[in-house]
């Protein structure tokens, strides 16, 4: 019978809106007798944060013995605090004309249900953004391609006046200038080059702390005085990576990190370790990880954090809030890490710092 399915959790109240009944699957799921949870002793199971409103539901539809749904938070036997979908339908007495009796309801657990939805919507939103990104990627590339030919003649002849002037200095000094300022120009379109070309990577087994550890000194330079920065790993974490591209992860956040924290006195910290997936780790990343082992990588910093409004932006091509920023930097992160079948999450707040952190699967035996 349907009273006692143990996916389904039943209440029943009078016309007064007091539960007067509980299934047996429901008293186990709460771990409370039933004495406990008639009248309104249910409620003290319901989230502190979902209980008025989960009232007020009850309460609106009870003065017009209208059916109603509503979702909250109920707590398990064990304390953990489980997502619930409650359907309410009143009840009325049998003859030619029925009484209202109150309602009869039922709860199913939905909380698994709901993190695979919206996981699956994360994963959507990410490979429509990949999509698009694809298509811009085949348009930058072309414009870049051309645009590099031309800073590539330009180099040449401002090399060839610079040599034309001879002994004039001043000329020989504008000449430099173009010179620089055009090599500084190849930079940025090789830059946007290897963003929209996606080179196909070259993975290799490696040791992530072995890859940062050698990119240290690479680092350092990027870290003005008096900020510090300082590496925090243990052991051996194999991942499936192409080493120069880890560099060039680590190069990126280091110095968005250094960046953020400008010329204060500041702390960036590298820190890795072995990472099993739990609940809490999945909500994090709001991704299922199905992997049984990841790689964290973590670079955080003690700068001015990333507002709200910033923060939803950061990942998406040529987004920037520098004077001379480019927006390629992240995104050219993200990309990284998509590639590697990894995930990456930002937690900041304005004032309070960032922590990037990413995760890489550990190798299949």
């Amino acid at each position: 019978m349907m009273v006692h399915d143990a996916s389904t959790l039943l209440w029943i109240s009078d016309a007064t809106q007091q539960c007067v009944f509980f299934n047996a699957p429901w008293l186990m799921f709460t771990g409370r007798a039933m004495a406990e949870e008639i009248g309104l002793g249910w409620a003290a199971g319901v989230h502190p944060d979902d209980l008025d409103r989960c009232i007020q539901i009850a309460e609106a539809a009870f003065g017009h013995h209208a059916p109603f749904e509503r979702e909250y938070r109920l707590q398990r036997y064990d304390g953990v605090y489980r997502l619930m979908h409650d359907t309410g339908v009143p009840r009325f007495t049998n003859g030619s004309q029925p009484q209202f009796e109150g309602y009869i309801g039922s709860c199913f657990d939905i909380t698994d249900a709901r993190s695979v939805a919206e996981a699956d919507a994360v994963r959507e939103q990410r490979l429509l953004a990949a999509q698009k990104l694809e298509r811009l990627g085949v348009i930058v590339s072309g414009i870049a391609h051309d645009f590099n030919n031309l800073l590539a003649g330009l180099i040449g002849n401002a090399e060839l006046l610079e040599m034309e002037v001879g002994g004039n200095t001043d000329a020989q000094h504008t000449a430099h200038t173009i010179e620089q300022l055009t090599r500084t120009g190849m930079q940025m379109v090789r830059q946007l080059l290897d963003y929209a070309q996606s080179t196909p990577i070259m993975l290799q087994r490696i040791d992530l702390n072995t890859a940062i550890q050698e990119s240290v000194g690479l680092l350092k330079i990027a870290v003005r005085a008096p900020t510090t920065l300082s590496i925090r790993i243990d052991g051996a974490l194999p991942i499936m990576a192409d080493p120069t591209q880890i560099q060039q992860i680590l190069m990126n956040l280091v110095i968005n990190a250094a960046d953020a924290i400008g010329g204060q006195d500041g702390r960036i910290v590298i820190e890795s370790r072995r990472a099993v997936p739990t609940h809490t780790l999945r909500g994090q990343f709001q991704m299922p990880l199905r992997d049984p082992a990841y790689a964290l990588l973590a670079v955080t910093d003690n700068g001015t954090g990333i507002p709200d409004e910033v923060r939803a932006n950061i990942l998406q091509s040529f987004f920037t809030t520098k004077a001379h920023g480019r927006g390629l930097g992240l995104a050219s992160v993200a990309q990284i890490v998509a590639r590697h079948q990894g995930t990456m999450r930002v937690a900041s707040a304005h004032g309070s710092g960032t922590r990037f952190e990413i995760l890489f699967p550990f190798p299949h035996a």
